[in-house]
């Protein structure tokens, strides 16, 4: 839903909102990640879900990057 090139990343998926926001630092980039949690799983299930997204994003760009 909306895009700012090396800031944030937003979408929508139903009536739920996800907002992930880069932060640069000195040597790093912090990434943050906001989901609106849903009612089916626990909130640690979903956590994990998350972050194993994240994982594997963390991934495919420091392949990019060699």
């Amino acid at each position: 839903t909306n895009l700012v090139e090396h800031r944030l990343i937003e979408c929508a998926f139903g009536d739920r909102t996800m907002q992930v926001e880069f932060t640069a630092g000195p040597d790093s980039v912090t990434v943050r990640e906001t989901f609106d949690a849903e009612d089916t799983n626990s909130e640690e299930m979903q956590r994990t879900g998350w972050q194993a997204i994240l994982d594997n994003f963390k991934k495919h760009v420091e392949s990019k990057a060699r």
